[in-house]
């Protein structure tokens, strides 16, 4: 225990505090801990709490994600992935684009690790999703769009969020409310 504490203050100033993640990810402090009750998104709790990067982007995008899904609904998605938890939000940060929707009554996520303008992504997410209208009218509208606005892009039970999009919006929120070290917190 001494160690992780002399850990997390070594590591401190690369951490996001929780009124930094707040402002970032968009959640009061009472829906950081529903998530973290859930086990979706755990903060290091020593001495204090904070969050790492990709937790951060992780929380934006759920943020994202609740415009259209209930909590339950993307909890019991993620339970449906493919892939650990642990490997999604490690990895959010590689991710192009992320889907979720409905598959025949299943809830569940889908990931694309590069730009999906190739056809192997473009057919692979498809699988996952296995809906062909909404998924081609929205992979499509999320190739044509370069927008900030757009991050988010929601047709016939698919949500698909642009990652790239969700971080440039988190370094623009991070300028305004002027978050210490963000730099250095982003690596």
């Amino acid at each position: 225990m001494a160690r992780v504490d002399q850990l997390v203050k070594q590591k401190r100033k690369e951490l996001f505090s929780v009124e930094e993640t707040k402002n970032l990810s968009n959640f009061s402090r009472s829906q950081l801990l529903s998530w973290e009750n859930a086990g979706i998104v755990v903060p290091i709790r020593r001495p204090s709490i904070f969050y790492n990067w990709n937790q951060v982007i992780f929380l934006r995008i759920l943020h994202d994600l609740r415009k259209d899904w209930s909590f339950k609904q993307i909890e019991k998605g993620l339970k449906n992935s493919p892939v650990t938890l642990e490997e999604i939000v490690r990895d959010i940060h590689k991710n192009f684009i992320i889907g979720f929707g409905d598959n025949k009554g299943e809830l569940g996520f889908a990931f694309s690790f590069e730009n999906p303008s190739n056809d192997f992504d473009s057919h692979s997410m498809h699988k996952i999703l296995n809906n062909a209208e909404g998924f081609d009218a929205i992979f499509q509208a999320l190739l044509q769009t370069n927008t900030i606005n757009t991050a988010r892009l929601t047709f016939n039970m698919i949500t698909v969020i642009k990652v790239f999009e969700i971080i440039e919006k988190l370094k623009i929120t991070a300028r305004e409310k002027k978050i210490e070290n963000f730099e250095l917190k982003v690596g």
